[in-house]
């Protein structure tokens, strides 16, 4: 899904639309401070709305203090440069719909994910600023719109808040109203990235593919294969799937071995965390595998998307007669096979994996928010690339 797109599904709010059109005419200055607005009538027409709607969202805009009544009809745009002193001038919002610290032990994709919320907390709050968390929420909307009309320091966008539309259109509003802004944008596709209105942070997936195949092939594998999960299209064109695609063929050209395809492989819909669902999943995993296992074609090295998959892999080779200890090389990524629930129904241990270092990404999201709001970034939109770490035999 790229930052202009609207196509995810979701229903369009005709109030959403235009009161998001109208901050944008403001925020482009096609609106001016202490300018008259339109009439009703006219501005209905432009936005393609009824006159209700315009009064309702006026109303909404009066409440904030982004347009004021000189009268029943005249209303003219708020200028804001007399504002004082506000709570929000030491406020960063932080889009995301986690709201808690890593819990001691959980290792899995939420435990990644709250250690980059950790990250950027921890480093806001030592420079003394409030943190408010925003969960993109369709029917947060317009919660989340006075808190944009009332400007934060800055905004920060983890990437679970672009799992959805909601997501996209809160990034678009506040982006479009001047916010100092930064995103955490592995998730995102390359024309969002283009030239982005907005500060990045990504994890180098493309360095740590390439580490990971190169140890992998360093410690004899020459038939190295990745396996992923058969991703949808729009999850496909995600920026850091192409990254992880071109480490592991730098990697492989730079030693002299062969390039394979990917084997996409697909997910159990509705598991319910048994060891029923597993072994199920094991079976289909190995349907996938079989022709990759046998005779001339078969792998000694399988790289695999994320840790979450390395135990119904290591199951699958089992059940097709490989020992994934002994006689394969199957790596993970993201470093957290330990506390992935699978891990209970098959003891396999990953030889290697990596660690994305979202730590430190959550740091780096912090400093860059705080030089875009300090004014310290130049015009054009900066991009920052946060080293991985290889995990060798943890």
């Amino acid at each position: 899904m790229t930052l202009n797109s609207g196509a995810s599904g979701a229903p369009s709010i005709p109030a959403n639309d235009a009161l998001l059109q109208l901050r944008t005419w403001i925020a482009d200055k096609q609106l001016l401070p202490g300018g008259r607005l339109p009439a009703e009538r006219e501005l209905a027409r432009r936005l393609g709305v009824t006159r209700f709607v315009v009064r309702s969202v006026l109303a909404q805009l009066e409440s904030e203090g982004v347009v004021r009544s000189l009268s029943e009809r005249i209303r003219v745009i708020a200028d804001g440069s007399a504002r004082g002193a506000s709570v929000m001038d030491e406020t960063v919002a932080l889009c995301t719909n986690l709201t808690s610290r890593p819990i001691p032990g959980e290792q899995g994709p939420v435990g990644m994910m709250q250690m980059l919320y950790m990250g950027v907390s921890e480093a806001l709050q030592a420079h003394g600023l409030n943190v408010i968390t925003v969960p993109p929420e369709r029917t947060a909307m317009a919660r989340i719109q006075r808190l944009i009309a009332q400007r934060p320091l800055a905004w920060i966008v983890l990437e679970d808040a672009l799992t959805s539309e909601a997501g996209f259109s809160v990034l678009r509003e506040v982006s479009a109203r001047g916010i100092p802004t930064v995103v955490y944008g592995d998730v995102l596709d390359a024309p969002s990235l283009a030239a982005p209105p907005f500060d990045v942070v990504t994890s180098d997936q493309l360095g740590g593919s390439y580490a990971l195949t190169r140890w992998m092939i360093g410690r004899g594998a020459r038939r190295v294969v990745r396996f992923s999960d058969n991703p949808s299209p729009a999850r496909a064109a995600q920026v850091w799937r192409g990254r992880r695609e071109q480490g592991y063929r730098d990697a492989c050209r730079d030693a002299g071995v062969e390039v394979r395809p990917a084997i996409e492989g697909v997910r159990l819909e509705g598991g319910d965390g048994s060891r029923q669902s597993f072994e199920l999943q094991v079976r289909m995993t190995a349907g996938f595998l079989v022709e990759h296992l046998g005779g001339s074609a078969t792998v000694d090295g399988i790289l695999v998307v994320s840790d979450g998959l390395l135990f119904d892999v290591a199951g699958a080779c089992r059940l097709l007669g490989k020992d994934p200890q002994r006689e394969l090389c199957v790596a993970g990524y993201d470093n957290y096979w330990m506390g992935a629930p699978e891990r209970r129904f098959e003891s396999f241990t990953p030889p290697a994996t990596v660690d994305k270092n979202l730590l430190e990404v959550g740091r780096a999201l912090a400093s860059l928010a705080l030089d875009r709001a300090a004014g310290r970034s130049p015009p054009e939109s900066r991009v920052q690339m946060v080293s991985q770490r290889l995990v060798v035999e943890p």
